[in-house]
């Protein structure tokens, strides 16, 4: 079962006092970011945190479970325990990193002169000799 929009919707409600809140839908459940950083998954309608030493004290009673299979075991988290969600939030907030930006990779792949491969700059030869002074040495 899918996480509604609406309930994606009230967890960030119930976070928005600890800072800029925004989630992302993927693949039918959402990640919660606060400040940019991915603090809570939201799966069937489920709140999970995951397990971190800074945040095991605070969540030591909270029930645990799988967001999805092949996942690590994370806590449950009472989205309306208003008490817990003012300790919790600030210590999620400084524990957790900013997500990494990945690094584009650049493919080499051959440029198309009139639909054949420019075998000039394949082979290192220098743009002043083109295909027409090739031709007449022919």
């Amino acid at each position: 079962m899918a996480t509604s929009a609406e309930y994606a919707a009230f967890v960030c409600e119930q976070i928005a006092p600890y800072g800029q809140v925004r989630s992302r839908k993927m693949f039918g459940e959402y990640m919660v970011y606060l400040e940019d950083k991915p603090v809570l998954l939201v799966c069937d309608n489920t709140v999970y945190v995951k397990k971190l030493p800074q945040v095991s004290d605070l969540l030591l009673t909270a029930p645990c479970g799988f967001p999805y299979e092949g996942a690590k075991e994370h806590y449950i988290l009472d989205i309306e325990n208003r008490e817990l969600l003012d300790q919790l939030m600030p210590t999620l907030k400084a524990s957790v990193s900013l997500p990494k930006k990945e690094k584009v990779r650049r493919t080499s792949t051959p440029t198309k002169r009139t639909g054949s491969y420019d075998l000039f700059a394949m082979c290192g030869i220098c743009s002043r000799h083109g295909a027409a002074d090739v031709e007449k040495n022919n």
